[in-house]
C-alpha cells in the first residue's frame, strides 16, 4: 500500500513543537493557521483531534480524527489515535478494529501493540492482551503503564508469579504508580504475605491520601500482623472519612472486644448494625459478649434468635431433600469445626473419635481454616473424609449435601471461626450444636443442642430455640493430656504459702472478679497468683493486668504475670499451684479439666447458664460439690476457707487424678457409646416422622 505524503511545512513543524513542549492552546492556532493555507493537511487535523483528546473532549476528537483518515486513509498514526478515542468512548470493538488496522500500517511500533492491549484488557480477553503487551515489550522500549497492564492481565488469569514482577518493575520506572503498588499488595495478601502486603498499601496509601480501600486494608493488615494500636486508628481514620462504614465500625468494635472493652465493643457492633443489619459477625459478636458477661439469659436468647432470622433469611435457596448411604447400620455425622487441632475442642475431641468409629459412626470432617498440627493428624484417621470448608456459605452447603452426610454437627456456635449461617441452607436433615459453644445459637434450622443434667439441667429448656438432647452424665469427654507429667507434691509444703492459679482467658477477667481475687489474696497471708495467660503475649495486656493487680493491692513478688507455652509446659507448671480459681461468669472448661489432672483442685461456682455451669459439670462428676459457690459472696468465702485447709489440699493431690480417669468425665469408649446412641435415636425420630 503506498505510503501517505508526511512532507512537513515549516508552519507545521512549529505547531508540532509548541504541541510537543505542551502549549496547546499556542499549537491548536498554528494548526488552525496551516489549515487556511492548506485545508486538507491531515496531519495538522489529526494533531487538532489529538489535543482534543489530551483534553478529554472525546466527541470533538474523534470528529477531527475521522475527517483525518477521510482525506488520507491510510494514515497509520491516525488509526492509533482513533483506537485509543474509541476507547475513551467505550467503544471497545471499534477500538480493536482501528487497532488492527495501525498495527497493519505499523507493525514495528511498540505503542501500537501496548494500545490495543489495554483495549483488549477492556474488553476483558487477557490472554491476546498479555500477547500484545509482550510483543510491545520486546521492542526494547519498557513503560511503566505497560509493565502494569501486563500484570493486571496475569493476574486476571491468576498467574501471580507472573503478575508480580511486572507490577515491581512497573513501580521502578515509576514509584508513583499507585495502583502498581495496590495491585502488588493484593497479591502479597493473596499469599499471606502481611508484610509485603501492608508495604504496598503504604506506599500507595501516601501517593493517593484519600485512597479509603488502600486505608482499610492497611489496618487490616496490621491487625493480622499484631498492631493493633495502628489497626484501630487506621480504622477509626476510616469512619471519620465514611462514617457509614459498617465493616469498619466493625472493625473498631472487635479491637475493643480483643481489649476486654466490652461497652465500648457492643457500641460499635451496634453502630455496624445501625448501617448495616445483616451484618452477622457483628450479631454474632454481640451474642458472644452478652453471655460471657453475664448479661440476662433472655437478652442472650433474643440476640441470638435476631442472629438466627438473619442467616436464615439469607440463605435461599434451603434444602429440602437428601440423599444418603443405603446401609442402615452406619450413620453418617459431620463435624463443622474451625478447632480440629490443639485447642480445647480438639482436646475433648480426640479420644472420642476412634471410639465413635467403632460404634458405627461414619465421620467427615469440614474443617474451616487450615491450621494443622498434630493433634489434627491424630483425629485424621477417624474420618471417612476431611473436607476443608474454603467458599462461600452456600457453596459449601453444597459439598457438605453431595456427601449425603444424616446428621452434621456444629462444634463453633459464636466462637472464632463460626461458620453457622452455612446451617441456615439445611445441608443435613438433622443438625445439632455441640461442644465448642454454651449457649443457644438461634437458629431456626439448628435442630438440637447437646447437653447433659447439670449444665443444661431441664429448668433450662426455655434458654434454647433448639430442642436439648441430655447425654447421660456429660456432654464432654476429657482426653488424657499427651506427655503430661506426673503429680507432684503439694507446692505449700515446699514453700511455705499457697499459690493460686488464674488460667482462663482474659476475656473472662471481669472487674468484679479481680476484686474478689484480690480479696482472697488478701486474706491468706503471703500468698501468690500464678496468672497465665495467652492474652499476655502481647504487653499491652500484660502491663494491663499487673497495673489491674497493683490497684487493688496484689503486687510484686505475689504476682506472676506468664505468656502462652506449650500445653506439655503449661501442665508442668500446675505443679507449683496449690489450687486454682475458676472464672465467671464464663466458667473455665479445658484449663479445669487439666488443673485437676495435674492434682490442682478448683473453687468454681453454680450460674444461670450453660456457660457459666461448666465448672459444676466437671465437679459434680467428681463428688466435688463442696468446691461450687452459689453467689460470689460465696466465692469469696469458699475460697478463702479452701486455701486455708491446706490438710485437705494435701489429701486430694494425689487422687485427683485417678478419681478424674473413673469419673463419667473421662473414658471414651463409654462415653462414645451414650454419644452415638443419642445420634441414632436422633435419626431413628427424623425417619419416623418422614414416614409420616
Amino acid at each position: 500500500m503506498a505510503e501517505p505524503d508526511m512532507t512537513m511545512t515549516p508552519e507545521l513543524s512549529l505547531a508540532i513543537e509548541l504541541h510537543q513542549q505542551g502549549r496547546l492552546a499556542e499549537a491548536e492556532a498554528a494548526y488552525q493557521a496551516v489549515l487556511r493555507t492548506e485545508p486538507q493537511s491531515f496531519i495538522a487535523i489529526h494533531q487538532i483531534g489529538l489535543i482534543e483528546l489530551q483534553r478529554e473532549e472525546f466527541a470533538s476528537a474523534y470528529a477531527w480524527v475521522q475527517r483525518a483518515l477521510q482525506i488520507e486513509p491510510e494514515f497509520a498514526t491516525g488509526y492509533l489515535t482513533l483506537g485509543a478515542i474509541e476507547r475513551e468512548l467505550g467503544h471497545f470493538e471499534a477500538s480493536a478494529a482501528a487497532l488492527d488496522q495501525a498495527i497493519e500500517r505499523m507493525p514495528q511500533n511498540p505503542k501500537a501493540f501496548a494500545s490495543r492491549a489495554f483495549t483488549f484488557l477492556k474488553l476483558q480477553r487477557h490472554r491476546e492482551a498479555i500477547n500484545d503487551f509482550r510483543q510491545a515489550l520486546s521492542f526494547g522500549v519498557e513503560l511503566a503503564d505497560w509493565c502494569h497492564g501486563l500484570g493486571v492481565c496475569l493476574q486476571a488469569i491468576n498467574d501471580f508469579d507472573g503478575a508480580l514482577p511486572q507490577y515491581q518493575r512497573a513501580v521502578a520506572l515509576n514509584p508513583s504508580l499507585v495502583k502498581a503498588w495496590f495491585n502488588a499488595g493484593l497479591i502479597h495478601y493473596e499469599r499471606k504475605r502481611w508484610v509485603e502486603s501492608l508495604d504496598c498499601f503504604e506506599r500507595a496509601l501516601q501517593l493517593e491520601p484519600t485512597d479509603d480501600t488502600a486505608l482499610g486494608n492497611c489496618a487490616e493488615l496490621s491487625e493480622k500482623l499484631g498492631r493493633h494500636d495502628e489497626s484501630l486508628a487506621l480504622y477509626q481514620q476510616l469512619v471519620q472519612r465514611q462514617p457509614r462504614h459498617a465493616v469498619a465500625h466493625y472493625n473498631i468494635g472487635h479491637e475493643w472486644h480483643r481489649r476486654n472493652e466490652f461497652d465500648l465493643a457492643l457500641r460499635s457492633y451496634n453502630r455496624a448494625l445501625d448501617i448495616d443489619p445483616h451484618l452477622t459477625d457483628a450479631r454474632g459478636n454481640r451474642v458472644f459478649i452478652l453471655q460471657t458477661t453475664g448479661r440476662p439469659v433472655t437478652e442472650v436468647r433474643a440476640e441470638a434468635i435476631e442472629y438466627g432470622r438473619l442467616a436464615s433469611e439469607k440463605a435461599r435457596p434451603k434444602f429440602t431433600s437428601w440423599a444418603h448411604p443405603k446401609t442402615d447400620t452406619a450413620l453418617r455425622v459431620g463435624l463443622v469445626s474451625a478447632d480440629l487441632r490443639n485447642h480445647s475442642v480438639g482436646a475433648l475431641l480426640v479420644s472420642v473419635l476412634p471410639e465413635l468409629v467403632k460404634q458405627g459412626i461414619e465421620l467427615f470432617a469440614y474443617q474451616v481454616g487450615g491450621r494443622d498440627d498434630t493433634v489434627t493428624e491424630q483425629m485424621r484417621p477417624a474420618f471417612a473424609a476431611w473436607r476443608k470448608l474454603e467458599s462461600s456459605d452456600a457453596e459449601d452447603a453444597v459439598t457438605i449435601h453431595d456427601d449425603g452426610v444424616q446428621i452434621l454437627i456444629d462444634l463453633s456456635g459464636y466462637t472464632r471461626g463460626s461458620r453457622l449461617p452455612l446451617f441456615s441452607y439445611r445441608p443435613a436433615p438433622i443438625q445439632v450444636t455441640w461442644l465448642g459453644y454454651w449457649g443457644t445459637t438461634g437458629l431456626p434450622e439448628m435442630d438440637y443442642l447437646l447437653g447433659d443434667p447439670f449444665s443444661t439441667p431441664a429448668s433450662d429448656d426455655g434458654h434454647y430455640t433448639e430442642r436439648v438432647w441430655r447425654l447421660p452424665q456429660t456432654r464432654w469427654c476429657f482426653s488424657e493430656p499427651l506427655d503430661a507429667p506426673g503429680v507432684g507434691p503439694l507446692p505449700y509444703d515446699r514453700n511455705g504459702y499457697v499459690t493460686f492459679g488464674l488460667f482462663n482467658h482474659y476475656r473472662k477477667f471481669t472487674p468484679q472478679l479481680l476484686d474478689l481475687w484480690c480479696q482472697v489474696l488478701r486474706a491468706i497471708p503471703g500468698s501468690r497468683a500464678l496468672v497465665k495467660n495467652s492474652a499476655f503475649r502481647d504487653v499491652r495486656f500484660l502491663t494491663e493486668a499487673a497495673e489491674a493487680f497493683k490497684g487493688r493491692g496484689i503486687e510484686g513478688e505475689r504476682l506472676m504475670l506468664e505468656g502462652p507455652e506449650p500445653r506439655a509446659r503449661f501442665l508442668a507448671r500446675l505443679n507449683d499451684i496449690d489450687l486454682c480459681l475458676d472464672t465467671f461468669p464464663a466458667a473455665g472448661g479445658l484449663t479445669t479439666l487439666d488443673s485437676l489432672w495435674m492434682g490442682a483442685p478448683v473453687v468454681s461456682w453454680r450460674g444461670q447458664d450453660m456457660l457459666s455451669r461448666q465448672g459444676e459439670l466437671v465437679l459434680s462428676n467428681l463428688d466435688l460439690e463442696s468446691w461450687l459457690a452459689n453467689s460470689p459472696s460465696d466465692y469469696l468465702q469458699l475460697a478463702i476457707a479452701k486455701a486455708k485447709d491446706v490438710d485437705r489440699l494435701r489429701q486430694l493431690r494425689p487422687v485427683l487424678r485417678e478419681r478424674l480417669q473413673h469419673s463419667p468425665v473421662m473414658g471414651a469408649p463409654r462415653f462414645a457409646k451414650d454419644f452415638a446412641t443419642a445420634l441414632r435415636q436422633m435419626w431413628s425420630e427424623h425417619r419416623a416422622i418422614r414416614a409420616d
